[in-house]
């Protein structure tokens, strides 16, 4: 089963309908939802699936990400910026790729490079584009909870991309 952990600010049209999707799909077990502006959340799903982490002030993604790790109750997480939409029949899928890799997620097409170098031949085996969202950058990351290292919180990582 998969934890979907996605921090936020309600500031993206996406997150509601992303949140309705997860909430369908039979692969997710949670979503905890880091609310960094609890003043503006919109109406959401009714799902026994949501759990909810209100923050008094905006914490930031990575902060966001280690509180929503640490209270994750599945073998499998995936951080998901809140701008993000994509086909949830890919989780599945995402969440098999774990077998074979540490991390399924970010395609170097976001950045240029794969694991700090110039993408080649040989590691177009080793990824599946989902698609590029019609706007926004946000990225989902699929990885074994307790393979996660939390990320210094002194580093605050704004917008999570």
């Amino acid at each position: 089963m998969i934890s979907v952990i996605i921090p936020t600010m309600w500031f993206s049209h996406r997150t509601v309908p992303m949140l309705e999707e997860l909430c369908d799909n039979d692969h997710v077990s949670e979503i905890l939802i880091v609310d960094n502006i609890k003043s503006i959340r919109p109406p959401l799903p009714e799902s026994d699936k949501i759990r909810m982490f209100e923050q008094d002030q905006n914490i930031y993604c990575n902060p966001a990400w280690n509180l929503g790790v640490s209270n994750s109750r599945c073998p499998i997480c995936i951080l998901l910026n809140d701008d993000v939409t994509f086909d949830t029949k890919f989780l599945k899928n995402m969440s098999d790729g774990l077998k074979n890799y540490g991390v399924v997620g970010v395609h170097p097409e976001s950045y240029g490079k794969l694991y700090g170098r110039e993408m080649k031949k040989e590691d177009e085996g080793k990824l599946e584009h989902g698609g590029l969202p019609p706007s926004g950058w946000g990225c989902v990351l699929c990885f074994k909870t307790k393979d996660y290292v939390e990320i210094p919180e002194e580093f605050k990582v704004w917008v999570g991309d």
